[in-house]
């Protein structure tokens, strides 16, 4: 038994990597959360309830689906003219997981000196999303030039 997949075109590539956008968005809030709560917690102003580790767990939660969102994207089928295009999104994935892995690593320390690392990370993780979305811009830009 064969399972037919579609391959997308350019077209409908960059269609579902609009909606990629909108989900790395989604990625972004959350994670800015997280530093916005870790800062609470070690500066003494979160809820009772709050500390790192739990902090740590549920981040780690959001990782594993953020590390499952980017292979998903990555196994889109797509005709060879957005092979490229494909291997830089794929890139600029792995660099936006790896600051956010870095970021998973470094949200553990109850101190205020961690507090200005993980900000540090945070600004890593913020500029490789960017990357990621220039990268989609750039396939859409291409997209609308083929259109002409």
């Amino acid at each position: 038994m064969s399972i037919n997949v579609k391959v997308l075109n350019h077209l409908e590539y960059i269609t579902v990597l609009n909606q990629v956008t909108n989900r790395l968005v989604v990625f972004e809030k959350v994670f800015s959360e997280y530093v916005k709560t870790a800062k609470h917690i070690i500066t003494g102003r979160a809820l009772v309830d709050e500390n790192l580790p739990s902090l740590q767990k549920r981040f780690y939660k959001n990782l594993q689906v953020l590390k499952h969102f980017s292979r998903l994207v990555i196994e889109i089928p797509v005709e060879n003219d957005c092979l490229e295009l494909k291997k830089n999104l794929n890139n600029a994935f792995q660099q936006y997981i790896s600051t956010t892995i870095d970021l998973y690593r470094v949200i553990n320390q109850d101190n205020l000196e961690n507090y200005q690392t993980i900000m540090s990370y945070r600004k890593n993780q913020k500029f490789q999303a960017i990357q990621i979305s220039q990268v989609i811009s750039s396939g859409a830009e291409l997209s609308q030039d083929k259109a002409i």
